[in-house]
């Protein structure tokens, strides 16, 4: 049977495994999903949210329930329903006495879980804190508050050759330039400085894209001094998906024609961006739309290879044998999917133009 408890149960998948008295887990671990930092930890192992991934814990009192997954926004099952991490990955939920379960809402990567009941003498924090980061006062020209000592690390990471930084006590206003060092070296200027450092409900939050994998530091000159946050660790991408259509007449991942073809591409980094202000046209783009329906968007904009996913097939499964019952649950399945996708692409294209 399972351990029931309402004290603080803390559960780290790079120190445990999927080995515990407490939880009952079942499940495929990674190491090579990124570094997560949590608490003062620098987590390196995960447990992959996969469809047969189960875990279940015996929870003495109502409590708390923390995960710590390394994407933002992740979603989990909690006893059959679907709840979504911040946008730090970071999920706080309370929990019922009892029997509870998670399972996989989403494809995302468990690094951390803790429940802590009611009557716990520690009880689980609902956010990260890593310290202070290190702190360099330069006295700035025109400062808002000469004072450093109230900004603090709320979370910080990386993977997949990007990396982050939330702080609080700043806020974006505050911020003249951001740069990094490590691997390589590199400032955010323009619209990547506009848009990659603004304020969020956790804090500011600096987001830099595409640098290659190795360890790092951040600095960022705020009218409260420099402020440098170092020992982030970004993994290597996969390049696999970069596909050659006849690499015995042609050269890396170009065709004859002269186009490219990559799979599995973050669509913001540099590499992406040069080729389309190199003057590239995009022709042909392969998505995955919230993980429920994947398709092909061409240069007319037509739809094609359009596939719901497993997720969504489990979540409408019926085991009604009456052809026509089937038939009928069908399309008001794919139906419902399109209500929801049209919509979205619209938006993501840049919107409809109703003045045309």
């Amino acid at each position: 049977s399972t351990p029931v408890s309402s004290g603080t149960q803390v559960h780290n998948f790079t120190e445990n495994g999927v080995s515990s008295s407490f939880y009952s887990i079942t499940g495929n671990l990674s190491t090579s999903k990124g570094t997560v930092s949590y608490n003062g930890l620098t987590l390196t192992q995960c447990l992959k949210m996969e469809s047969a991934t189960n875990i279940s814990f015996n929870a003495g009192s109502a409590g708390t329930l923390t995960l710590v997954f390394a994407e933002a926004n992740a979603e989990v099952k909690l006893n059959g329903t679907k709840i979504a991490a911040d946008a730090n990955g970071v999920l706080t939920t309370n929990v019922s006495a009892g029997t509870n379960t998670i399972t996989k809402g989403t494809s995302s990567n468990l690094f951390y879980m803790a429940y802590s009941g009611d009557g716990s003498s520690a009880p689980v924090t609902d956010a990260p804190s890593t310290g202070t980061p290190t702190v360099t006062t330069v006295a700035p020209s025109t400062p808002s508050t000469p004072a450093t000592g109230d900004i603090k690390v709320v979370n910080v990471g990386g993977w997949n050759e990007m990396m982050y930084l939330v702080l609080s006590g700043i806020k974006d206003s505050d911020v003249k330039g951001v740069s990094y060092d490590g691997t390589s070296k590199g400032t955010l200027t323009g619209d990547d400085f506009t848009y990659l450092v603004r304020d969020t409900n956790d804090g500011l939050r600096v987001d830099i894209l595409g640098v290659p994998a190795g360890t790092y530091s951040i600095s960022l000159d705020t009218t409260k001094g420099k402020i440098t946050q170092s020992g982030i660790k970004v993994s290597e991408q996969d390049r696999s998906g970069f596909a050659h259509y006849n690499y015995d007449k042609g050269v890396g991942a170009y065709t004859d024609g002269g186009t490219i073809k990559a799979k599995k591409q973050d669509l913001n980094t540099d590499e992406i961006r040069n080729h389309l202000e190199a003057g590239k046209v995009v022709t042909s783009l392969a998505l995955i739309i919230n993980e429920d329906i994947s398709l092909v968007v061409d240069e007319n904009f037509a739809l094609k290879r359009i596939k719901l996913s497993d997720t969504v097939m489990d979540d409408y499964a019926t085991v009604n044998d009456d052809p026509v019952a089937k038939l009928d649950a069908d399309l008001a399945l794919i139906s419902g999917e399109f209500t929801k996708l049209i919509p979205t692409l619209i938006d993501s294209f840049g919107g409809e133009d109703l003045d045309a």
